[in-house]
């Protein structure tokens, strides 16, 4: 009887241990709000640096009080005109919420500033642009399609791919000599391929390449915490296939590559 009771007090005490583990590992700290890496409090204000192929210019973002759409709160955004970095432009020319750990943008996205190049319009419904507890190289938000548009009388089809990526957490991050601390690297891709589609015969289409599928804009964001974004590093390059004898000719350079980095100045939270 000794023997079957201290198999049972023994029995109760592994039982009673996994429990306590259990509720131990089952406890989670609370999610760090999207709201704390772009604090969009009335009143807030961010000024930034930029500097790009074409020389040194400055942007400041404001909030400017919020707007309802689709069932939902935004805040407004806006920037002192010209806007010329490629964040000051987006964030002022859509709507931004956060949604627990997500920083959201609804709107659209316009394609890279080359002089001539098709003016392309992408709708962005609810695009997230960082998520807080998301882990390094994670896909946030993926999304394609076409457009169809006439340059030059000649008939294009762009093709459109659209991904956020969640990139590294950083301790620290310098910006101009100043540390930040709790940082969050994000990244937009923009891929395009274009193609003509030449009438060769009455009801013959010919399909001619202009643009291979590729990257023609990378844009890397750092959001920092108490802040929002100091920091946004964007690249905008594309070639196009050779169309000499095709009879082809467009508005637009055959290649181009530029960059524009926007740093941040001074900033102000509002209560």
């Amino acid at each position: 009887m000794k023997k079957v009771n201290h198999l049972l007090c023994l029995f109760i005490a592994i039982v009673s241990f996994s429990c306590s583990s259990d509720d131990e590992g089952t406890h989670n700290d609370p999610p760090i709000q999207a709201s704390l890496y772009f604090p969009l409090n009335p009143n807030s204000y961010w000024t930034y640096s930029n500097i790009s192929d074409q020389g040194s210019t400055s942007d400041s973002l404001y909030v400017n009080g919020t707007q309802n759409q689709n069932g939902a709160t935004y805040t407004n955004l806006d920037a002192r005109i010209p806007g010329t970095a490629f964040m000051t432009n987006l964030l002022s020319q859509n709507l931004v919420r956060s949604n627990s750990t997500e920083f959201l943008l609804f709107g659209e996205l316009s394609t890279p500033p080359v002089e001539g190049f098709p003016e392309i319009s992408i709708p962005l419904d609810n695009v997230v642009l960082f998520d807080t507890e998301l882990p390094f190289n994670t896909v946030l938000s993926s999304f394609n399609g076409a457009i169809e548009q006439l340059i030059n009388e000649i008939p294009l089809v762009i093709e459109y791919a659209v991904k956020t990526e969640q990139k590294e957490h950083l301790e620290n991050y310098s910006v101009n000599g100043r540390v930040f601390d709790n940082v969050l690297k994000s990244r937009i891709v923009v891929t395009l391929a274009i193609t003509a589609e030449i009438e060769v015969l009455p009801g013959v289409i010919l399909p001619v390449p202009i643009l291979s599928n590729q990257e023609v804009l990378i844009v890397n964001n750092f959001f920092a915490s108490n802040t929002g974004l100091i920091v946004s590093e964007a690249l905008t390059q594309y070639e196009l296939e050779d169309l000499s004898g095709t009879g082809i000719d467009l508005p637009f350079p055959t290649e181009a590559s530029s960059t524009t980095t926007q740093t941040i100045d001074l900033f102000f939270i509002g209560n």
